[in-house]
């Protein structure tokens, strides 16, 4: 790994690409990829997604990024924390607000549970 001035240095040469595409998904209003500058960091990602939908979690984005070796290394951060530059083809996952899983939960017991009642509540009548 190169030092930070030099790696920054690097992105900004002219042998630098002027844009890299990332994927963002999860809670953002618009995922899927996006095109960002070499120096755009995580942050910068999800604001060109944009932006948080109404159940992310914005202590739980996970930053994840194929490895030359053909390993897949994953970091976890919170919102507003640097990440240091996305790479090319880095893939950016908002996670979904705990309080918001458990209504899904509620939302589908419902929807099972609605049909048997209605069911029910014919032969009463």
């Amino acid at each position: 790994d190169l030092p930070n001035e030099e790696r920054q240095a690097l992105l900004e040469s002219t042998v630098a690409p002027d844009t890299i595409k990332v994927q963002v998904i999860g809670e953002v209003k618009n995922p899927g990829n996006v095109d960002a500058t070499p120096l755009t960091d995580l942050n910068g990602a999800i604001g060109s997604a944009g932006g948080f939908t109404e159940n992310a979690d914005e202590e739980d984005i996970r930053l994840l990024r194929l490895l030359p070796d053909g390993r897949v290394a994953f970091q976890d951060f919170e919102f507003g924390q640097s990440s240091g530059p996305l790479l090319n083809g880095d893939l950016v996952v908002v996670g979904r607000r705990r309080r918001s899983r458990i209504r899904d939960v509620f939302d589908f017991v419902g929807s099972v549970l609605n049909p048997i009642n209605t069911g029910i509540n014919l032969f009463r009548d």
